[in-house]
């Protein structure tokens, strides 16, 4: 058996317990009239106040009343534990989710604790955050959070609000205050490329970027992979061996930006470029900043432009028609988290 089709059954367990206690309840002979709807009938049993449950899907709405016509007070996503009130009714189970108490289906529930899983990481934007006790600017500050303080995304939304655990107190920030994947320092990131401008790999397509993904290709990916990882923002690019999966990668996500402007390529945004051919991507770099026409990259897999064929990491000037496409980190993030 595999292991959806267990968690599917440890979830379908809580449900069906409800139903088969509401079953037991009713009078075995007598039919329900036409047009009755059952599911609206009192459930007889639920889970033990206290019982932990996880989400089985991959998004759940979790309700003010036990209808899914009722409004959603907040999101929960594959995995989010909750915590049941002892409460059922209509299919539903009242859980207390993130600190606020709602309805769920009992089908998407389950008893089966996930397997490990890495925690998202989530990083503060400004000078500084109001961590709250609720998701509202009105509820009580916790605590406060300094820009670029990392912590972890508690896999809870309700408008605009992420539930988080930053210095180990679970609370409630306004999701355009926060960055997914840790803290997008673009000033870190080019500090760590421009650390490396001058390697050159000892023999070819043998160097201490494939070492450390394990591959023999060509690697200006690996590169720009390798840079944001020793950045601590790992989660801001693709990481692949081969520049086809790379590009393949961004292309299915659809974040790619396919008019390039200069005033677009920013500093720490990652570019593919064509060479000006229009044929499709070649290489991959990180924008240091645009002049004149041309913008400065920090390229892995290159030649330093003199005419010597080594190749290795290198600060290149690079035509704007030659860049193809760019993307913003931040943004892949945000849609793989």
């Amino acid at each position: 058996m595999t292991a959806t089709s267990t968690r599917r059954r440890a979830a379908g367990l809580i449900a069906g317990l409800l139903v088969t206690a509401t079953l037991a309840t009713a009078p075995a002979a007598s039919a329900a009239p036409a047009g009755t709807d059952l599911s609206t009938a009192p459930l007889a049993a639920a889970p033990a106040s206290g019982q932990v449950l996880f989400v089985d899907k991959w998004r759940l709405s979790f309700r003010w009343k036990p209808s899914f016509n009722s409004n959603t007070r907040l999101s929960g996503f594959r995995d989010a534990r909750v915590v049941a009130t002892g409460n059922a009714k209509n299919g539903f189970i009242q859980v207390n989710a993130a600190g606020l108490k709602a309805w769920a289906p009992a089908e998407y529930l389950t008893t089966e604790k996930p397997g490990w899983r890495k925690a998202t990481k989530v990083g503060t934007k400004p000078t500084s955050i109001k961590l709250r006790a609720k998701p509202s600017k009105d509820a009580n500050v916790i605590a406060t959070a300094p820009r670029g303080t990392v912590g972890n995304y508690m896999r809870f939304k309700s408008n605009g609000w992420w539930r988080v655990k930053i210095d180990g107190k679970a609370s409630w920030a306004q999701e355009n205050l926060l960055w997914v994947g840790g803290y997008y320092d673009v000033d870190r990131i080019l500090e760590v490329a421009h650390s490396q401008v001058g390697y050159r790999e000892p023999a070819f397509q043998v160097n201490k970027y494939n070492t450390w993904i394990g591959g023999a290709n060509p690697w200006c990916e690996v590169f720009v992979s390798w840079v944001f990882d020793k950045s601590d923002y790992a989660a801001g690019v693709p990481k692949h061996d081969t520049f086809r999966e790379y590009a393949k990668e961004l292309r299915q996500l659809g974040i790619m930006d396919m008019t390039p402007t200069a005033s677009e390529l920013k500093k720490g945004t990652v570019v593919l470029l064509d060479w000006g051919l229009g044929d499709g991507p070649k290489h991959t770099a990180i924008v240091d900043h645009v002049s004149g026409g041309y913008v400065y990259l920090v390229e892995g897999n290159t030649t330093d432009g003199t005419g010597d064929k080594t190749r290795g990491v290198f600060y290149r000037a690079r035509p704007l028609s030659y860049i193809w496409s760019w993307y913003n980190p931040a943004e892949y993030a945000r849609v793989t988290m």
